[in-house]
């Protein structure tokens, strides 16, 4: 109860979107693929490529330290690669680990996914974007404001004031 409201009004719990999703009425939810071409995503590919490599050498080397091969996948210690990845990565032991690949192909998309939604907002009206880092979230804004999109935003490290009241200027968007 009091916890769980303290925790909620500091703007820690993160919902998924598909509960948020539900909280819109007459929708329609659409996970869309952005590919990333050119340099960019060819850069990305490579990087994908090495950490993937890295990952899978450092599991199988760690199975067959253990000798008892496993056809299942042993999801704690994938877990923990992606742990000492993230540490090394950070030391420059290593490149690039999972958590900073996801955050470099949000922001890669970031615009492409931002034109596609004001494409679709000035067709079909009002639209719900979804991204999982602030700065992907400055890039979209950035291209509704630079199209003339009217736009509110409702992030995790807003003040509950905050939300409710972009909450309200949602509504009134939707009015105009």
């Amino acid at each position: 109860g009091a916890a769980r409201r303290c925790v909620i009004d500091m703007g820690i719990v993160r919902r998924r979107k598909v509960d948020v999703a539900a909280d819109i009425p007459a929708r329609r939810v659409a996970d869309l693929p952005v590919e990333l071409d050119g340099e960019e995503g060819r850069s990305i590919a490579a990087a994908e490529r090495e950490l993937a490599g890295r990952m899978v050498a450092r599991y199988d080397a760690a199975m067959a330290a253990r000798g008892t091969p496993s056809a299942e996948l042993d999801r704690d210690l994938v877990h923990a690669i992606a742990v000492s990845e993230r540490k090394d990565s950070e030391s420059k032991k290593t490149g690039e680990n999972v958590f900073g690949m996801m955050r470099r192909i949000g922001r890669a998309k970031a615009g492409l996914a931002a034109d596609y939604t004001a494409q679709l907002a000035r067709s079909v009206g009002k639209v719900v974007f979804f991204a999982k880092h602030i700065d992907v979230m400055d890039a979209a804004e950035e291209a509704f404001s630079s199209r003339g999109l009217r736009h509110v935003s409702i992030r995790g490290d807003q003040s509950p004031a905050q939300r409710q009241a972009a909450r309200r200027g949602a509504g009134s968007l939707a009015k105009r």
